[in-house]
């Protein structure tokens, strides 16, 4: 079986979060994120930059890592291990951005 591409994922809405999904087995959670849609702007009302949700969502993701390194879960999600992708910032904040700001 060959590799997964940022094609194989995508970003699915919850209840005020958003999950991230292989779509070839969409009803296992890999992450959770809880709607940061309020996080999505600057003091000044301006809607961060796509580079810059990445860097959140990613930022994100290591307090995730953290809590799973500790054997916690984090917004309900145990540490899917390998399953996460290594790009999986790129895909969840691709959908925010386009679900919010685009």
């Amino acid at each position: 079986m060959g590799s997964k591409c940022i094609d194989d994922y995508e970003l699915v809405p919850g209840y005020h979060e958003w999950h991230l999904v292989d779509k070839s087995n969409p009803d296992v959670v890999l992450y959770n994120i809880v709607d940061p849609l309020e996080n999505l702007y600057h003091e000044t009302g301006e809607p961060l930059t796509h580079d810059e949700v990445v860097s959140f969502v990613a930022g994100d993701i290591s307090c995730a890592e953290w809590k799973w390194s500790e054997g916690d879960d984090y917004n309900g999600v145990e540490d899917p291990g390998d399953l996460l992708p290594p790009f999986a910032a790129e895909v969840i904040a691709d959908g925010l951005y386009r679900y919010y700001l685009a």
